[in-house]
């Protein structure tokens, strides 16, 4: 993220980069907070606090492109996946299961504690 850039410009531009498709923001539906721990690093347990901005967002372009890599050099995989089959497949955050089938009319806030993360 550049400054100044807000919070959709940054999204927008990510979005093509990660997929060469250009998207539309239409509005922002959940705000996610997310606690957990990793049990990993230099003290132990560490317990973390992430939240999250999750827009709807709209696409003229059907085509995914994907160029992206992991940092291990592995190719990345994107794909668009109808919301009706979600529960088949393990979506993150957890929450996308049950909540993309009914999209609230406001934004709605979502709190999430994580006992263990492996």
């Amino acid at each position: 993220m550049k400054l100044p850039e807000t919070l959709e410009e940054a999204v927008i531009l990510e979005c093509f980069e990660e997929t060469k498709v250009h998207v539309e923001i239409d509005r922002l539906v959940f705000i996610h907070e997310n606690f957990f721990p990793v049990q990993s690093g230099p003290y132990g347990e560490t317990q973390f606090h992430e939240i999250s901005f999750f827009y709807l967002m709209k696409s003229i372009e059907v085509e995914i492109k994907c160029e992206s890599y992991t940092s291990d050099g592995i190719e990345e995989k994107l794909e668009w996946l109808p919301i009706s089959n979600l529960q088949d497949v393990f979506p993150f955050p957890e929450f996308f299961k049950s909540e993309l089938v009914c999209l609230p009319a406001e934004i709605k806030h979502i709190v999430t504690i994580e006992e263990k993360r492996t």
